[in-house]
């Protein structure tokens, strides 16, 4: 168990309230994890001539149900294995309250650990046994392996059924990734099932075998049904998603926000570290300039500052466009140069309420002054809200499509 889950365990002294969550990637970095490759097993394959590793000092293994024995995979990783082996093992167990149907479970689980333990090279096993586990990965040192094949009998060849004398085969078609750096990995997702909702833990030696999965077998009781309960959770989660999306919306938007305006810093002879408390309205009148005129440069700029993302080559097109439109809807019939802004409103001859005599000026004053200031803090605002609109064009886009770089909140 790793120190954040074991802490979290510790200090909630529960295994049903810390580590709600279920996406991975808000407690783990993702970034050094790689698809070495992806396995397709047919019915007469065995799980062993699909994965091949030599000596190993970490195995965690994951499986649905533990018959009898463990399949040759796993003993032949743990036969040949490094002095001091780490050993992990996972698995569904449920105890259904039937003395055939729970002493069969038992003296298969028993069997099963007695034949692990029985390695030089194996002094201790950590379990977790839960009746509403359904994972199936196998990790050995950095290699991790998980998909839908169960590390049972049923992952190994028909040879196991040819000496059963079995009618029917087993063994399925499956499908498994290989992922390269994948020890922290797993170690993360045994620490979620470690305080999962009905995980009970602990660890087998020869001395306790009997002793400890006995009580472990006992404690595995699937919980009934609550149909107030479950609507309960249901809601609580899909909130829970709602508040995700928006809470990424709001951090994405704030860092296209900050790239927009480190852009302007630098195309500009403006400064935009206060955003736009400190701009004056030439200033206002530049960004738009900028906005309307020869974009060629801007928008790329804008995407390569956002170092959030990953790579927008091919995307930038649309992001580009996407960007312009905001910028044509909002900015596209406004009038900034103030000398203009000035005649208008003189045309409009707000302060003269008498017949001028020929080649009289028409006056500007009070009421004139007051909306050519009006026009130009409106100005201002459109402005604002288009940037403002671009920045939430973009961030939809970027969530949309799956550009933002995974990052951890913690490891």
């Amino acid at each position: 168990m790793s120190k954040i889950a074991r802490h979290a365990y510790e200090e909630y002294e529960t295994s049903q309230t810390a580590f709600e969550g279920f996406k991975l990637s808000d407690e783990f970095d993702f970034s050094n994890v790689t698809i070495k490759d992806v396995l397709f097993r047919e019915t007469y394959v065995d799980a062993r001539h699909l994965i091949k590793k030599s000596k190993v000092s970490t195995l965690t293994v994951m499986t649905y149900i533990v018959g009898d024995s463990f399949p040759n995979v796993i003993h032949e990783f743990i036969e040949n294995a490094e002095d001091g082996l780490t050993l992990n093992v996972a698995f569904c167990c449920e105890y259904v309250n039937n003395a055939k149907k729970d002493k069969k479970q038992l003296d298969g689980l028993i069997k099963a650990f007695e034949g692990i333990l029985a390695y030089e090279h194996v002094d201790s096993i950590e379990i977790i046994a839960n009746p509403h586990t359904h994972i199936k990965l196998l990790q050995c040192d950095d290699d991790l392996f998980v998909g839908s094949m169960n590390f049972s009998s049923t992952s190994e060849d028909t040879k196991a059924s040819e000496d059963a004398k079995h009618y029917k085969n087993l063994r399925n078609h499956e499908l498994m990734l290989h992922l390269g750096s994948g020890h922290k990995l797993a170690t993360c997702i045994w620490d979620k099932l470690y305080l999962a909702e009905g995980s009970v833990t602990g660890t087998l030696n020869e001395n306790n075998v009997t002793q400890v999965l006995t009580c472990i077998h006992k404690q595995c009781q699937r919980i009934p049904f609550d149909v107030n309960s479950a609507r309960k959770k249901r809601l609580d989660i899909e909130k829970r998603i709602d508040d995700d999306i928006e809470d990424n919306k709001l951090l994405i938007k704030e860092a296209t926000t900050k790239a927009i305006h480190h852009t302007l810093d630098d195309m500009l002879t403006i400064s935009m570290f206060n955003g736009f408390e400190s701009l004056d309205y030439d200033d206002y009148m530049m960004i738009y300039d900028l906005l309307v005129g020869d974009t060629d440069l801007f928008w790329p700029d804008v995407l390569a500052n956002c170092q959030f993302l990953e790579e927008t080559e091919n995307h930038e097109g649309d992001l580009i466009s996407i960007a312009q439109e905001k910028v044509d809807n909002t900015l596209f019939d406004l009038t900034f140069e103030e000398e203009i802004i000035h005649e208008n409103i003189r045309e409009d001859k707000l302060d003269c309420d008498f017949i001028l005599a020929s080649g009289e000026e028409i006056p500007f004053g009070e009421n004139s002054e007051d909306a050519k200031e009006k026009q130009m803090n409106q100005n201002q605002e459109c402005v604002q809200r288009c940037l403002d609109d671009v920045a939430d064009a973009l961030t939809k886009y970027f969530i949309e499509h799956h550009l933002c770089k995974i990052k951890a909140k913690q490891n």
